[in-house]
């Protein structure tokens, strides 16, 4: 995905975002990408976007399967310790705890099924990144490492 998308799906959101008010949650047009491509531990990543409650709530739950270079990005609207959990999730996955300023707390393992206990982050997070089970170690993404999310996608949690 070109940064031209990237920056075309930003803008609908921040335009979306500031006429939505309180309706239902945001949802990018039919033609536009279902996320942004993230530089992570070096190579680009593209994420699908868990903005709103809703779609934390489902996050990758009933797939089979998940590229390489593709994963999912919660974002919330307060930094807390968070807990995830694997209800309906049929794939295993890293989870990688990342603060309001991009660094990565920890990654915790998320097995499919697996609901308690739940994976905890080690520290305050503003985000989550889902990736493949194995992505973080076999990429070298670890704890201290950075990920540069842009503000305007920081904004549009809710």
């Amino acid at each position: 995905m070109s940064a031209r998308w990237n920056h075309t799906l930003l803008a609908w959101l921040l335009l979306a975002a500031a006429c939505n008010g309180d309706k239902a949650p945001l949802r990018p047009p039919a033609n536009a990408p279902q996320g942004v491509v993230l530089q992570v531990a070096g190579r680009p990543v593209r994420v699908e976007l868990a903005l709103d409650e809703p779609s934390r709530e489902h996050g990758l739950m009933f797939r089979t399967e998940l590229a390489d270079d593709a994963g999912m990005l919660f974002i919330f609207p307060d930094e807390s310790v968070r807990s995830f959990w694997m209800k309906n999730t049929l794939i295993p996955l890293d989870m990688a705890f990342i603060t309001s300023k991009g660094t990565l707390v920890n990654v915790g393992h998320g097995q499919p099924g697996v609901e308690v206990p739940g994976v905890w982050s080690d520290a305050p997070a503003l985000m989550v990144l889902e990736l493949r089970a194995g992505w973080c170690a076999d990429h070298g993404f670890k704890p201290g490492d950075h990920v540069d999310v842009p503000p305007e996608l920081l904004a549009l949690a809710r």
